[in-house]
């Protein structure tokens, strides 16, 4: 017979038995233990979790064959009454001392002196996910664990890649073939005669600026084609990437502008002086727009 302090500590694996499926298995466990789905599927995410502590013998038994019936697989502890203590987060009965840096096995809060009820509001880089102990309860209450969110990739309809991607080698197709012909035609493509600029062909410096302008122009909005591709946490690194196409972009377009006047004054160094400190001027106030854009936005 089972000695009646002997009490046992009844743990979730996080798997489903087979045979069962994952929606259906959420549903029954969410009502069961009066959870949300939400908080089923974190229970069901493959990470060990104790449930329910201190249960006799029989009253083991009961929930094991329950929460089997529901499909999901479960573990048997012992555990000697009184011997554990609350985790000051998940208020379970998973810590052998308090204060000792324990991890605690339901909820995952690492149980340090410098986080507990009497600086609930303390945060500590690189330790618990950076929450403090009143931000982990609620987070913990909410969804049922501190692990953040999972990372959703950044997604592209097809027909936008389709046509991103078409363009982009269009693009690339007429630069390459004009470059070589040393002849970049540009249409007159406005609908609007009345006023509009007629169509005009580059040639030498003026050519290769433009088409560094229109590549640079194409890829901005290519980069998140290829982003769509990579399942990697990296969209900050692609935005980046996208902005510095839009800067060259402008900057090609400013430079061959700026040749296009040189040229016709004729080489004229004062005109070429002037042209060079517009552009420090306007490269120096780029580069704090840049650095205060929060201001901006």
């Amino acid at each position: 017979m089972t000695p009646p302090s002997e009490k046992y500590d009844l743990l979730l694996t996080g798997r489903i038995l087979p045979g069962h499926k994952r929606e259906v298995v959420a549903a029954a466990l969410a009502k069961l233990m009066r959870i949300s789905e939400a908080q089923a599927l974190e229970l069901l995410s493959g990470r060990e979790q104790t449930v329910k502590g201190g249960l006799e013998l029989a009253a083991m038994g009961r929930y094991v064959r329950a929460l089997r019936d529901a499909g999901v697989e479960t573990r048997a502890e012992l555990a000697i009454a009184g011997a554990m203590m609350d985790c000051p987060c998940c208020r379970k009965r998973s810590l052998k001392q308090r204060g000792a840096g324990e991890l605690c096995r339901v909820c995952g809060w690492r149980d340090d002196a410098e986080q507990n009820e009497s600086c609930p509001d303390q945060v500590i880089p690189g330790r618990n996910w950076g929450y403090s102990l009143a931000q982990a309860q609620k987070q913990f209450a909410e969804r049922g664990s501190l692990e953040p969110l999972s990372y959703v990739p950044n997604v592209v309809p097809l027909k936008k890649r389709i046509t991103e991607t078409l363009v982009t080698l269009l693009v690339l197709a007429y630069c390459g073939y004009s470059l070589w012909r040393d002849a970049l035609f540009i249409p007159n493509i406005s609908r609007n005669q009345f006023g509009s600029v007629p169509s005009f062909t580059l040639h030498g410096v003026e050519a290769w600026l433009v088409s560094g302008a229109l590549l640079f122009g194409v890829l901005q909005f290519f980069v998140p084609v290829i982003d769509h591709y990579d399942k990697r946490n990296n969209e900050a690194l692609s935005e980046k990437i996208a902005l510095i196409c839009r800067v060259l972009m402008f900057v090609f377009l400013a430079l061959w502008l700026g040749a296009n006047i040189y040229l016709g004054s004729g080489g004229d160094l004062r005109v070429l002086a002037v042209l060079v400190v517009v552009g420090v001027v306007l490269l120096v106030m780029g580069i704090k727009v840049y650095k205060n854009r929060n201001k901006y936005q």
